[in-house]
């Protein structure tokens, strides 16, 4: 694959156009792991680590915040132990945006890597491709780097 950038747009059943983990909102990365299927995701937050639940129902006013609903505002929700608690200074309450982006990209490549995938990756796994690994076919004078193809499962 090259560096074009349809190749590198993620699953949009879990990321809307143009969203990665580290560019969405708290509140986006809240309802993508409920999408997942996360019921309680460690994060690290400066030398601790701290398990925070994920609601199963996303809390009222986060939606609209989510959306980007013109004249939402952050919610005020307070609910403590929940990826959706406000983070507070000392590390008390909950995760930041960035820290919650951190643990969410972790959290999907360990047990939802489709949510991760490109369009392109999503197409090839559609059709029963795997990755492989293989060294390109340059001349012997040049480096040789490794280069990921696709191969049909059913000729290995």
């Amino acid at each position: 694959m090259d560096s074009a950038s349809y190749h590198h747009q993620l699953n949009t059943a879990f990321y809307s156009e143009g969203k990665t983990p580290a560019s969405a909102s708290k509140g986006l990365n809240a309802h993508v792991l409920r999408l997942a299927g996360c019921a309680q995701i460690n994060i690290k937050i400066c030398e601790d680590s701290m398990n925070y639940l994920v609601p199963s129902t996303e809390p009222p006013g986060w939606t609209a915040h989510r959306n980007s609903t013109p004249g939402a505002e952050t919610p005020l929700t307070e609910e403590e132990g929940t990826v959706y608690a406000r983070a507070k200074k000392g590390g008390t309450g909950g995760p930041t945006g960035d820290e919650l982006a951190v643990a969410t990209r972790v959290w999907l490549k360990k047990n939802k890597p489709e949510a991760l995938d490109s369009k392109v990756e999503a197409l090839f796994r559609d059709k029963g491709w795997k990755r492989q690994r293989r060294m390109s076919q340059k001349l012997t004078w040049q480096c040789r780097w490794p280069q990921l193809i696709w191969v049909d499962k059913t000729t290995l």
